[in-house]
């Protein structure tokens, strides 16, 4: 396969009639045309005339769908008649199938087209006005197109909502009158100054200022900013424009050119294809103007490609790895709605593939990333499921739900898709890295495609028909056998988990040298949860951890759930936080024992201890004689009350001591402790930041240091507003069930018309208003601000329940994140471990699985081995 780098694209063009350029959209949107080549040789309903019985020569009339190449008749042989949609040799009858069709459809017909189950993935950016024209002081027209934002690294909504000044990027008509004067537009409630900014980049970065100067931005181009229609339309903007060259579903400012694909969909035909069953995601991918630039070298090598925002989602890219997952995913199409859509898809494979686990953005694909790392790493490349889990896990380590790369991908012939499967497209300009790309999904056959649309008088162009096509079968990317072999699997939350988890190799591997906490010692003295999750989270961190346990055990190897076996081996809850240490039995009362351990701390760097009061002294084990000792050593320690106080420290008293068993209980009811040992899980995580630190502070000072965690101290530290509620306000919050002393609705459950139960969590009074559309509730104006709305708890929450009650689960979260409203359904423990299982929060080894403890980590599953059996070394 030639590299597309040494593409001629003159290889790529054909005669475009100005004729056959769509300079206006049609009055109805989806009333454009379809040129459907999705399905190859797919029987299709026809009306025509079938031919006459057997033998005998048939018309074979075309029918609704056209007809095809090779195709019969309801009798004979087909002639080829024409039909409503276009002819082809051979012509079908009714019921007829042909080998390589083109169907002439209309949009609308796309509910009854595509097959139930399938995805509509689409880019619901918006366009902005950017299309300025200014004025010099001589009067002449200086036109300038603002593509993005000049302050890095500003995003666009920053930019947009800036107010009485802002720097971008432009383009700019009519450069050469433009000296260095300012260009000024005024109208009757604004006025503009732009100057140039010197620069050393052939980027022409301009500076706006305005007055009024509290508008923003945005406002100043919605006032006297033009849509930026395409310039092959060769006319100024309109009023029309302004609603026709947008999505109905635009939602994130930021292009300066549509999504053109989209210009066909409409509400109506939305709600028509919710219920053919057509699932639909979306993304964000900011067009820039780079998508009219002509390709004017002779070949691909010499021609620059443009370079996008592509907006990368977390919950889009867990949607994407469940889709891929289904069984039957070869018969559910992803189907992207524009070129910019299907660049994005494949660019997110490209991000994943290329992201490291220590690279601090997110990598962006050049023009001939795949081409060449094919080349260079072949079947080494990762399959679609893992580049996408390797965002995944980066996203996670960095608490975002959201980040942005740039893409300069471009797709030619010799492409190998690894995520798409079918393109909805406009008609494109030739010459284009545009007619490229649909040559990539359908080789040579484009011309064909686009012959047939000339001599069928489809519109071309922006505001033109569109087309529905298969990315032909070679030119996806195949999965080899080793890569199906280590296929990732990510389970529904719906399936019930029936077999137990299975061994992996990776799983008893030893910590990567890349870890970070590789080549760091620990000896672990703590039993039942908070230093043993302690322990847990420096083991999958990469550090080694030796479990020093009692000749019994760990007293929470015979803790055992109801039904399970009480062996003394690996109960369930000693493998809630255990995974990745080695154990060693020592009766540290013993002096032999002590002089063993004291070998051991002679290489450590932690020791973690969670003795009972005296305890320490009895072993010979004071933290202050140790440093003494050891002066490097960093020893954490957990006791209940501190290391003055006598008294053993149980979860359920601190949570009582500590006020937590008080607000968690219902209304004027009794209270009741959280339902996990909570208080102890907070005494492990201020023990893993203060161990941390310890590391951190050695790497300065040398010197080791006690890091002291007490339950109750980490208990009344949580607190937070609740304490502040009353520190502050003077107000002693009481138990409210699942309320929220400072947010309504938050927190309360709700229960739906097929008897599950949702959560809501409405914390701004823009969500509030949102839910209220949502519910179709008329909301009092006391209830539009959240100072009324806590005033007014009980009725709103009536409202709510009432409401609720009239909707089905399924479609109050979908309307729910659509309107961008938080909402949950509240899941039994199995359904939360099937989304931990989704979100590869599960270590699983041995027939046993629990949950990670350090979430961060990309390489958690292959750091930590199962727990340790008794009296392993």
């Amino acid at each position: 396969m030639q590299h597309p780098a040494d593409l001629k694209i003159s290889d790529f063009t054909y005669e475009l009639p100005d004729a056959r350029i769509a300079a206006y959209p049609l009055a109805d949107r989806s009333s454009s045309r379809l040129l459907d080549a999705a399905v190859e040789g797919a029987t299709v309903k026809g009306t025509g005339a079938g031919g006459a019985g057997d033998g005998g020569a048939g018309a074979g009339g075309a029918g609704d769908g056209g007809a095809g190449a090779g195709g019969t008749g309801a009798g004979g042989t087909g002639a080829g008649g024409a039909g409503d949609g276009g002819a082809g040799a051979g012509g079908t009858g009714a019921g007829g199938t042909g080998a390589d069709r083109i169907h002439d459809r209309f949009f609308s017909e796309l509910p009854m087209i595509l097959v139930p189950g399938s995805i509509l993935l689409y880019n619901n950016t918006k366009v902005i006005p950017a299309r300025l024209y200014m004025h010099r002081p001589t009067g002449a027209r200086v036109e300038l197109l603002c593509l993005n934002p000049a302050q890095q690294p500003l995003g666009w909504d920053e930019a947009l909502s800036r107010t009485g000044s802002s720097r971008w990027i432009c383009m700019a008509g009519n450069a050469r009158r433009w000296r260095d004067e300012a260009l000024m537009l005024e109208t009757s409630d604004l006025r503009l100054t732009a100057r140039k900014v010197p620069s050393d980049g052939q980027a022409l970065t301009v500076h706006f200022e305005w007055e009024p100067a509290e508008l923003s931005f945005s406002d100043v181009l919605m006032r006297a900013g033009q849509m930026p229609i395409p310039p092959y339309l060769k006319r100024e903007a309109e009023a029309i424009d302004q609603q026709r060259y947008q999505t109905h579903y635009a939602q994130n400012a930021g292009s300066v050119a549509a999504p053109t694909a989209g210009l066909h969909f409409t509400p109506e035909l939305w709600s028509q294809l919710d219920a053919a069953g057509i699932g639909r995601m979306e993304l964000t991918l900011h067009v820039g103007a780079g998508t009219f630039k002509p390709v004017t070298a002779d070949t691909m090598r010499g021609h620059d490609m443009h370079s996008e925002v592509l907006r990368v989602d977390k919950q889009l890219l867990l949607g994407l790895v469940k889709h891929l997952q289904k069984p039957n995913r070869e018969q559910l199409p992803l189907i992207c709605v524009g070129t910019t859509s299907l660049r994005s898809l494949e660019s997110l494979y490209w991000i994943g593939a290329l992201l490291q686990e220590k690279d601090t953005s997110l990598p962006s694909p050049k023009a001939f990333t795949p081409y060449d790392s094919e080349i260079q790493w072949g079947s080494s490349l990762p399959d679609p499921e893992e580049a996408l889990m390797r965002i995944i896990h980066w996203l996670e380590a960095r608490n975002l739900e959201v980040d942005q790369a740039h893409t300069a991908l471009m797709i030619a012939p010799g492409y190998h898709f690894r995520l798409a499967d079918q393109l909805i497209t406009n008609f494109h300009q030739p010459g284009s890295t545009l007619l490229l790309l649909v040559a990539a999904v359908v080789g040579e056959r484009w011309r064909a495609l686009y012959q047939h649309a000339l001599q069928h008088e489809y519109r071309f162009l922006s505001y033109g028909d569109s087309s529905l096509l298969r990315i032909h079968p070679d030119h996806k990317w195949k999965r080899t056998v080793s890569q199906e072999k280590d296929r990732i699997t990510i389970t529904s939350p719906t399936t019930s988990p029936t077999t137990s988890p299975t061994t992996s190799p990776e799983s008893h591997k030893p910590p990567p040298m890349n870890a970070p906490l590789h080549g760091i010692q620990v000896i672990e003295l703590a039993t039942v949860l908070a230093g043993p999750a302690t322990g847990q989270f420096l083991a999958e961190a990469g550090a080694q951890v030796t479990k020093i346990e009692p000749p019994g055990g760990d007293i929470t190897r015979s803790w055992c759930a109801p039904g399970e076996h009480p062996d003394g081996q690996r109960s369930a809850y000693f493998c809630a936080a255990n995974w990745g240490k080695k154990s060693l039995v020592m009766d540290l009362a013993q002096g032999h024992a002590q002089t063993e351990l004291r070998a051991l701390l002679q290489n450590a760097d932690i020791l973690l201890m969670s003795f009972k009061p005296g305890d320490a002294q009895k072993f010979g084990l004071l933290p202050g004689e140790l440093l003494r000792e050891y002066p490097r050593l960093i020893i954490g320690s957990i006791t209940g009350y501190g290391e003055e106080d006598s008294r053993t420290g149980y979860d359920a008293i601190i949570q009582a001591e500590a006020g937590f068993v008080h607000l968690n209980g219902m209304r004027r009811g009794e209270g009741h402790k959280m339902p996990v040992a909570l208080m102890d899980l907070l005494a492990a995580h201020q023990l893993k930041e203060g161990i941390l630190l310890a590391l951190l502070a050695r790497e300065k000072s040398g010197s080791g240091q006690w890091i002291r965690v007490s339950l109750i101290d980490s208990a009344l530290s949580a607190l937070a507003n609740q304490a502040t509620n009353y520190l502050i306000a003077g107000y002693e919050p009481q138990a409210m069930g699942s309320g929220h002393p400072n947010i309504v609705p938050y927190g309360q459950a709700y229960t739906c018309s097929d008897g599950v139960r949702v959560v809501l969590a409405v914390g701004s009074d823009k969500q509030f208003a949102q839910l209220m559309h949502q519910l179709n509730i008329n909301a009092p104006e006391e209830w539009r601000q959240a100072a009324g709305r806590i005033q007014n708890r009980a009725a709103i929450e009536e409202a709510l329940q009432a409401a609720v009650g009239g909707q089905s689960s399924e479609d109050l979260l979908a309307g729910c994140m659509s309107r961008q409203i938080p909402a949950g359904r509240v899941n039994t423990l199995p359904q939360a471990l099937e989304l931990a299982k989704e979100r590869g929060m599960l270590h699983q080894a041995d027939g046993l699985s629990a949950p990670r403890t350090a979430v961060f980590l990309d390489e958690n599953p292959r750091i930590a081995p199962p727990p340790p059996l008794p009296k392993a070394d």
